[in-house]
């Protein structure tokens, strides 16, 4: 019994370890919300925002959009925390991503793939305080952010919401 209590316990507190909390939302544009998590920020565009640079990244893999909902965002965010914590001393990339992931701003696109799936696009940049003043700050959930540089501190990844695949990341252009 006391052994059984003793692994309901670890199981617990692995899983509480992962877990994500939205702590609040609001809109940010007519096509864009905020959404502020434990340990993240990002953006969720709606399926009628459009972009070029943006329909250059999906043009390949998405069949139509949809707008992601809450729940979806804490799921991609789960995956994509589980994925990083598993793979992330399997390259520098992955380490440079892993080690400043609480510090990145998120956009999130929704799209529907050639099988009909459900697939979170997410472009990721670093956070710089510099643009939380001046004219630049709420660019980041208005459009989307698309940069030559950067190294790792820009990136961009799929998450497959059906079976929960990860594709990428992609670093400056880079798997």
């Amino acid at each position: 019994m006391r052994i059984a209590l003793i692994l309901t316990f670890l199981l617990l507190n692995t899983v509480s370890s992962y877990s994500q909390h939205i702590v609040t939302t609001y809109n940010a544009s007519r096509y864009s919300k905020v959404i502020i998590g434990d340990n993240f920020k990002g953006a969720v565009f709606d399926k009628a925002f459009s972009s070029k640079y943006l329909s250059q990244q999906l043009k390949r893999n998405a069949k139509k959009r949809f707008t992601p909902s809450d729940l979806e965002i804490l799921h991609t965010e789960h995956i994509l925390q589980h994925f990083l914590n598993d793979e992330k001393n399997k390259s520098l990339n992955l380490q440079a991503i892993y080690k400043f992931l609480n510090i990145t701003r998120r956009q999130y696109f929704g799209y529907i793939n050639n099988k009909g799936q459900k697939v979170i696009f997410i472009n990721c940049f670093r956070y710089d305080k510099r643009e939380d003043i001046g004219p630049s700050k709420d660019e980041w959930f208005q459009d989307y952010r698309f940069t030559f540089d950067g190294g790792c501190g820009i990136w961009r990844m799929a998450i497959n919401l059906h079976d929960n695949a990860v594709s990428g990341p992609e670093c400056n252009n880079r798997f």
